[in-house]
């Protein structure tokens, strides 16, 4: 789990609901959905608000779709990449890693 979405009362507007079910498919169905990354990228508009559930969401969207050579050089895939160096201290790190793997 991503962890208390807006139950800190920062009234971040997260439909907690729909990033707990979003969660529990990644986490029940991963290895059966057609296409898990339409669910990561859900689950990150949804955190978009906050920054702070935002990147753990991200990383585990990235690092988990690396291997599937579905999304190896596909936009979508590629913009999770862009989003999570965004949020980093050293994106230089994150593009890096990703020439190193050819994405």
């Amino acid at each position: 789990m991503i962890g208390n979405v807006s139950g800190n009362g920062s009234g971040s507007g997260v439909d907690e609901r729909r990033v707990a079910e979003l969660e529990r498919m990644l986490k029940e169905q991963a290895d059966t959905l057609d296409d898990p990354l339409a669910i990561h990228d859900q689950l990150c508009q949804l955190l978009m608000p906050t920054p702070s559930l935002l990147l753990p969401a991200l990383e585990r969207a990235t690092r988990s779709l690396l291997p599937d050579a579905r999304y190896t050089n596909g936009p979508r895939h590629l913009r999770l990449w862009l989003s999570y160096a965004k949020h980093v201290r050293q994106p230089v790190e994150v593009f890096a890693f990703l020439a190193e793997r050819g994405v």
